[in-house]
């Protein structure tokens, strides 16, 4: 995934290890201080956690939430 965007990488590892899951964690690529406290929550709910671009294109998190089958979110 070399080279890949935060939020390419993060629905890539919730595809894989996740495959089908009603909850998501999602978060801004440029918030470091919510991705922390994010994933503790995604770990806490055992859900994925999504990065999401920081503006612009949010068109991949939606797609991958769908794929997932995502119902709740918390952002």
């Amino acid at each position: 995934m070399a080279g890949a965007s935060a939020p390419d990488v993060s629905a890539a590892l919730a595809r894989r290890f996740w495959g089908k899951v009603e909850r998501a964690v999602i978060c801004r690529e440029n918030d470091y201080a919510a991705g922390l406290l994010a994933a503790g929550l995604a770990a806490r709910w055992n859900c994925p956690l999504l990065i999401c671009a920081s503006k612009g294109d949010t068109k991949k998190t939606a797609a991958a939430m769908g794929g997932l089958g995502v119902k709740t979110v918390l952002a």
